[in-house]
């Protein structure tokens, strides 16, 4: 569980509020989701998770594709991450 708080700490430092770094760090786990398994994965409301991704896609930390008829999110890259890292510390 220590590991989960360092991470959710990192991200916080790159912008990141818990419930969106819960999102991120699912995806992360699990693969590309749907809104709805990413709302039942997180147990956080669908709406509440619609909102959350429109801020993580605003920020770079995921994408949406459509694939065959669903909508899946996915997280970005690690060389976007590694981006966003570097600009982070630009601000700092």
């Amino acid at each position: 569980m220590q590991n989960i708080d360092v991470v959710i700490k990192f991200l916080s430092y790159l912008g990141l509020e818990f419930d969106e770094s819960t999102v991120y760090l699912s995806l992360l786990n699990k693969g590309p989701m749907t809104v709805l398994e990413l709302s039942r994965a997180t147990k956080i409301s669908r709406t509440n998770v619609y909102r959350i991704i429109e801020r993580l896609k605003d920020q770079g930390f995921v994408e949406e594709n459509v694939e065959s008829t669903r909508k899946l999110v996915h997280p970005v890259g690690m060389h976007k991450l590694e981006l966003l890292v570097k600009e982070q510390e630009s601000k700092s």
